[in-house]
């Protein structure tokens, strides 16, 4: 009986065993690094997403502070325009006389022209010129 039982069963051969575990262990490190691969992937289109959204949001930011300080310096230019007009409405109809101060009115006209000047150059420069993007 024990002569049958060795003949129906024979044992596996070791080596061919062996070889077929290694063989398994390198399609698990591969399928690991393939799916490793694909983690990477999806963090590095997460992180390309990321940044194009801190971009958005940064130029929103611009845009919109743009917005606000151009505001502000139209307000500013137009109350020195109406300074100057009523001032000179003022001086011509005698309702102030600047005989002894001829220079004030040159000099407040002056002033007046080189910070509209300043102001134009300020919103030229840095509030309607494109920001530098990477």
């Amino acid at each position: 009986m024990s002569d049958d039982f060795d003949e129906e069963f024979e044992l596996p051969d070791l080596d061919a065993l062996e070889t077929f575990e290694e063989e398994d262990k390198e399609q698990r490190k591969e399928q690991q690094l393939e799916e490793g691969g694909l983690e990477a992937d999806e963090l590095s289109r997460r992180v390309k997403v990321l940044e194009a959204n801190i971009k958005t949001q940064g130029l929103r930011e611009f845009y919109d502070l743009r917005k606000k300080w151009s505001g502000w310096i139209i307000f500013w230019i137009s109350a020195l325009i109406t300074f100057n007009a009523i001032l000179a409405v003022l001086v011509g109809a005698g309702a102030l006389d600047f005989r002894e101060y001829q220079w004030f009115i040159s000099a407040v006209t002056v002033e007046t022209f080189l910070q509209i000047v300043g102001m134009g150059y300020v919103a030229v420069k840095f509030l309607f010129s494109e920001p530098k993007v990477e």
